[in-house]
């Protein structure tokens, strides 16, 4: 109870013993005479101007329960099946008394996609950043990271806004949905250009890609010595691996190996990915012809600082790699 009510409710104590009406306190305090004469008996029964503890009814569900209404919708994800797992132990509650209690111990969050991890891939996450964890952050500032993204067009938003009451709107989907294929790097200096990849990708195509473009790309990056970084375990497409695509960059660059399968939260241009598609996608394009504009004008207003932030978190990806011994982090 605010101090403000207390203060009022003293005066009006000390009102009416230096002889006021309660007409008079009425006109004084703006307090009805009703109310006045209330706090005036209750004051003479026991000197106490605090409100009085309600008893109220008591609560369906203690404290206790309410927890384990929470445990059971982590496990079963559904206010029904809940519903019935407590009635199975003999406890019946509406679904919107299971919703309220949940509600004010725990939120609903997106689920957060991480890849499924084997033994053999924690061990080698944990090799690898065990190898790296003491580099300098200029050895990162001259890494080229690069990857493939493969870019679902007319995806559908998963969450919307609506007015409570109201129901959500229908969702045109479209059933085979265009993809557009793309490659790119990023670096602490600068990034390469967007490049589509169409059709199959081999080990060929890879290296011819790699020729044509790269020097010429981290020409415009770097002034001195950099390092090639990819997957060279990916399974998207299976010719970062290949011994034909190794050889060449054996000959023609300095990169990094082995990188460990299965890390895109090792690599910095998966957050960049993301960046990508939350900024197509604020544009709301129309057709794919719109996607492909979006996308070569999202990726040239990259915002260079957060990209040299997120290279810049490379010491940190590898210590909570160390720290999860090996298993999926936050990045």
């Amino acid at each position: 109870m605010s101090d403000e009510k207390i203060v009022l409710r003293a005066r009006i104590v000390a009102l009416r013993q230096e002889g006021y009406s309660y007409g008079a306190i009425e006109t004084k305090t703006g307090v009805s005479k009703s109310v006045a004469f209330r706090w005036c008996q209750r004051f003479e029964e026991d000197a106490n101007l605090s409100d009085r503890k309600r008893s109220g009814r008591p609560p369906v569900v203690t404290a206790e329960g309410a927890a384990e209404i929470v445990e059971s919708l982590k496990r079963t994800r559904s206010l029904r099946v809940t519903q019935r797992e407590l009635h199975h132990e003999g406890v019946s509650l509406s679904l919107s008394t299971i919703h309220s209690h949940a509600t004010a111990l725990a939120e609903v969050k997106s689920v957060r996609k991480k890849p499924l991890l084997t033994e053999d891939h924690k061990e080698a996450r944990l090799q690898f950043a065990r190898l790296h964890i003491h580099r300098p952050l200029e050895f990162w500032r001259s890494m080229l990271f690069t990857d493939e993204k493969s870019y679902e067009t007319f995806r559908p938003p998963s969450h919307v806004w609506v007015v409570r009451g109201e129901s959500a709107p229908v969702q045109p989907t479209v059933k085979r949905p265009p993809k557009i294929q793309l490659w790119a790097g990023i670096s602490y200096y600068g990034i390469t250009s967007l490049y589509r990849l169409y059709g199959k990708q081999t080990s060929a195509s890879y290296v011819e890609r790699l020729e044509e473009n790269l020097q010429e790309e981290v020409s415009d990056i770097f002034t001195g010595q950099w390092t090639f970084m990819h997957d060279s375990t990916c399974t998207g497409y299976g010719v970062h691996g290949a011994a034909a695509t190794q050889e060449w960059l054996n000959t023609h660059v300095r990169w990094l190996k082995p990188w460990p399968a299965n890390s895109p939260d090792l690599n910095p241009i998966e957050n960049v990915w993301g960046m990508l598609t939350r900024q197509v996608e604020s544009r709301n394009p129309k057709s794919v012809e719109e996607y492909s504009s979006a996308l070569d004008d999202a990726w040239a207003e990259m915002d260079q600082a957060k990209i040299r932030n997120l290279i810049d978190s490379m010491p940190r990806r590898l210590r909570a790699v160390i720290d999860a011994e090996g298993g999926n982090t936050k990045y």
